[in-house]
């Protein structure tokens, strides 16, 4: 099987200095990878390199390669913005370290869902309202389901809303690619972990996943890139 990402002589840096060097990383599609580093070290640098979303002070060097269905270049750095659009949240999703950050507060929890999946899932997908409810219960809020869809972010616990970002149709909805997840370990408690390594696995079967938090990494088999 042939690489789905393949980087060599990575260097992320500013006008003043180098803040990352990754000399060589290679991943094929279904792998599940950690990035393990202390805080600042540049892990979540990174995957927003991977998902075109670097501070406009920072530029990326190097060979960056990441392959796509459906699109023909597969050098990162010449994808154009109408690329992104085709690629990001459909192929490649992230999920941020502070769940508010990446939700909307004047929508509710289920038409933030029913949002993601309207613009990502393929046309003939009719069940969606099923969809949801079987991804809410695929992260352990099968219970509590009806109350998570009608409740606006701010009413969900910090453990729930980060639970519900790895539903948001943004990373899961889109089909298969690469799959992101930064900064897990400041928002996912010690319970949540039990059963957090499982849910991961459950929805990344044919995916791709890459954790970048250091304690999340040591608590499953994960397979160490950097």
């Amino acid at each position: 099987m042939s690489d789905i990402i393949s980087i060599a002589n990575l260097s992320l840096s500013t006008s003043q200095q180098t803040l990352l060097q990754l000399p060589e990383f290679r991943s094929k599609l279904g792998e599940v990878h950690a990035v393990l580093g202390e805080s600042g070290s540049g892990k979540s640098l990174l995957l927003k390199c991977l998902i075109g979303l670097l501070p406009p002070n920072i530029t990326a060097s190097g060979d960056i390669q990441v392959h796509i269905p459906g699109i023909d270049i597969t050098e990162l750095n010449q994808w154009t913005p109408k690329d992104w659009y085709r690629i990001r949240g459909k192929q490649i999703g992230m999920v941020f370290q502070e769940p508010l950050s990446a939700l909307n507060p004047q929508m509710t929890c289920g038409a933030q869902l029913q949002e993601a999946l309207d613009i990502h899932a393929a046309p003939s997908n009719t069940n969606s309202k099923s969809e949801i409810r079987e991804r809410l219960s695929d992260v352990g809020m099968g219970a509590d389901v009806d109350r998570v869809l009608t409740s606006y972010p701010h009413q969900l616990s910090g453990g729930q809303r980060q639970n519900f970002v790895v539903t948001d149709g943004k990373s899961v909805f889109g089909g298969g690619g690469i799959r992101q997840l930064t900064g897990a370990e400041a928002t996912v408690c010690e319970l949540q972990k039990l059963y957090f390594s499982p849910v991961i696995r459950g929805l990344g079967l044919g995916k791709k996943i890459i954790a970048a938090c250091l304690d999340f990494a040591k608590s499953a088999d994960y397979e160490f890139c950097y």
